[in-house]
């Protein structure tokens, strides 16, 4: 019984270990995306009106991530589709974080190492 309880607090220990580890990576890519978690109080009334222009702002600084992953798509379509996105067709013009993340990993597994080092920066910004 007592190895059983034993056992049970290990398990116990490395599933929050794991939370841990999982809230400490969320932290960063949030820290990295530029956000900042912020309390505030407001009227009960104003709650709904606060959130939406909350959505406004984070959906603001996701459409600048756009724009910057775009200019670097293009820029990895110009130097490299001939070697290595051959394969690949996507509107550079409209491309989003799935198609960046597609192209960041072309270019980081067949290029050399400057398709590696543009790719290692795009699939950071696509994350």
């Amino acid at each position: 019984m007592a190895k059983n309880i034993a056992s049970e607090d290990k398990i116990e220990e490395l599933r929050l270990k794991r939370v841990a580890r999982h809230v400490a990576a969320y932290r960063s890519r949030i820290a990295k995306a530029g956000l900042k978690r912020v309390e505030v109080y407001v009227p009960e009334d104003k709650v709904e009106l606060l959130k939406a222009y909350a959505k406004e702002l984070k959906d603001g600084q996701q459409s600048v991530d756009i724009l910057e992953i775009r200019k670097l798509l293009k820029l990895a379509h110009k130097r490299y589709k001939a070697k290595h996105l051959d394969n690949i067709s996507i509107d550079v013009e409209n491309a989003g974080f799935r198609e960046a993340a597609i192209v960041a990993a072309a270019l980081k597994h067949g290029g050399d190492k400057e398709a590696y080092k543009l790719g290692l920066k795009i699939s950071r910004m696509a994350k």
